[in-house]
């Protein structure tokens, strides 16, 4: 391990709202086609190449097998870095238990919210259009 003691931030959310979110992202129809078609050293679209193919096993569009490697991912984290270097968080913690944990203090600002479906889009509109 390169990092023993490294402190791990584990994103957390509703499964289901995940997969959803998928599809109309990372995973929607035009990416899983661009991202098969995309050669293993393209930056932009390899990296879901290899996440759709090596760890969904192409089955990005299946929701239970989705879900499924998606909840035992979650879990392998969980059972693998032990409780002191873990922080299982939900975004919509804000930034109190994140701050917290990495011994800094809460920011003035408002805790973000971006990364949202339409955002996504507008940052990759060529990998979007059907």
């Amino acid at each position: 391990m390169t990092y023993p003691h490294a402190k791990v931030v584990l994103s957390v959310r509703d499964p289901v709202s995940w997969h959803e979110s998928t599809q109309k992202t990372i995973f929607s129809k035009a990416m899983a086609e661009r991202a098969a078609a995309a050669p293993p050293d393209e930056n932009r679209v390899g990296m879901m190449k290899k996440i759709m193919f090596d760890t969904f096993s192409g089955r990005v569009a299946d929701r239970d097998h989705a879900i499924n490697v998606f909840n035992q991912h979650i879990e392998t984290v969980k059972r693998e870095i032990p409780p002191d270097r873990l922080l299982v968080y939900g975004v919509g913690d804000g930034w109190a238990p994140l701050c917290s944990f990495l011994g800094v203090p809460v920011p003035e600002t408002p805790y973000p919210r971006t990364n949202s479906a339409e955002e996504f889009a507008d940052l990759f509109p060529p990998l979007m259009k059907q």
